[in-house]
């Protein structure tokens, strides 16, 4: 009798089971509820039985006026609304002005504006848990080093079409990331953040201090939130442009790499260094200010390196050139590594500096122009320039915060 009642009660459970796995975990009518009272007359939500919910029409709020549509797993959620955030701040770090967790959210329709001015940090969606994002068809734009579009913390964002434009801030941050749609991005991706974090800079990018891409040295060996490896890429296509950033990643695992057709242009008010650095054979690399690697460290040059006025190219460790290097008027190459030019041509112009450890020919390719060796007493650019790092350091202590790691 017993094992009779033990087995109808395993049946009943198990029937149970099935039938909540059938439904959805949250209820479409509580999350149209929300909806509705939070945009009041100004969006129109329709529910497609049993779990599709369609949002139109048009709101603006501040920033600290976030929508929480909580545990949205089970549901479909297909915005077409437009959206325009007035200024203000969010209310705390770890949230966007669309939130929920888990569940499939799709940009379908409208616009997302973010304000013309104003410092604050602010996200347009953010999801956390399982969460499945897709942009297609959506819009969402900014102009401010401080906006984000889309953080899908640990689910899937798939980039399909419509367009995140945001050129000076963080376009999207997700666990996986899915671009079917290169032109529907402008500005940096990141992707796996925590784990194995990689950075894609799409379309014309401006990255300045306040846009918080590039290590921040002023926080020290390790610095909170940053990850011990990073992997930048300019994509095909997109042009890169580093303005007025200082920091020197040569030391740690943060790599550069500049595929075919991509332009990455360091500005003269920059002085950056990474651990790698490669540019594929249709990349382009223009110089105003300091590009430096570490002893030990490489770049890889099958592009093409211009190096203007008053600048410097600092190799410490390795640099292969299998392209072109043009040492522009008065810029400066200084080599105190190995290049290896067995397949390149350098071309040190007239007015050019570059020195070098190394003699034309055991650099070997084609070197053009006046190579000056280095001796015990020449001056070291690079020591002159990590001088200022601490007085940089001081103007831009507190400052920067990584939005990532707010959150």
């Amino acid at each position: 009798m017993k094992c009779s009642v033990r087995v109808k009660l395993v049946v009943m459970l198990s029937a149970l089971m099935v039938m909540l796995a059938g439904s959805a975990w949250a209820d479409a009518n509580d999350v149209k509820d929300l909806i509705e009272a939070y945009g009041g007359s100004g969006l129109t939500v329709v529910i497609d039985p049993p779990s599709t919910i369609t949002v139109t029409g048009d709101v603006s709020k501040n920033a600290s006026q976030i929508l929480e549509l909580g545990d949205i797993s089970g549901l479909t959620i297909n915005w077409e609304a437009g959206l325009t955030i007035t200024g203000g701040g969010r209310p705390r770090n770890d949230v966007g002005m669309i939130n929920f967790t888990g569940g499939t959210f799709n940009l379908t329709g409208g616009t997302i504006q973010f304000p013309a001015s104003g410092s604050q940090w602010i996200d347009a969606i953010y999801a956390k848990g399982n969460a499945t994002v897709t942009l297609d068809g959506g819009i969402i734009t900014g102009t401010r080093a401080t906006d984000t579009g889309i953080n899908v913390e640990n689910g899937t964002l798939i980039v399909t079409s419509g367009r995140i434009n945001i050129p000076r801030g963080n376009a999207v941050f997700a666990k996986t990331l899915t671009v079917n749609n290169t032109a529907s991005i402008i500005g940096v991706a990141f992707e796996d953040f925590g784990s194995t974090p990689k950075a894609y800079a799409y379309g014309e990018v401006t990255t300045v201090p306040e846009s918080e891409v590039f290590y921040d040295p002023t926080l020290g060996p390790g610095g909170p939130g940053w990850p011990t490896s990073l992997y930048y890429t300019v994509m095909n296509g997109a042009t890169w442009n580093i303005v007025r950033v200082i920091s020197d990643m040569s030391g740690r695992n943060y790599t550069m790499t500049v595929k075919d057709g991509g332009t990455l242009i360091i500005d003269k008010d920059s002085d950056v260094g990474f651990a790698d650095f490669d540019v594929e054979p249709d990349g382009t690399v223009i110089i105003h200010g300091t590009l430096r690697n570490a002893v030990g460290k490489t770049i890889t040059n099958n592009g093409t390196i211009d190096n203007y006025s008053g600048n410097t190219l600092d190799n410490r460790g390795t640099l292969i050139n299998k392209g072109i290097i043009n040492n522009k008027a008065t810029g400066k190459i200084r080599n105190t590594g190995t290049i290896d030019n067995t397949s390149g041509t350098i071309n040190n112009d007239e007015g050019g500096i570059f020195e070098s450890v190394q003699t034309k020919s055991d650099m070997g390719g084609e070197v053009n122009g006046e190579v000056v060796p280095i001796t015990s007493d020449t001056p070291s650019s690079s020591s002159v320039c990590n001088a200022g790092f601490g007085i940089v350091g001081l103007l831009l202590a507190g400052l920067v915060t990584h939005k990532y790691r707010k959150a």
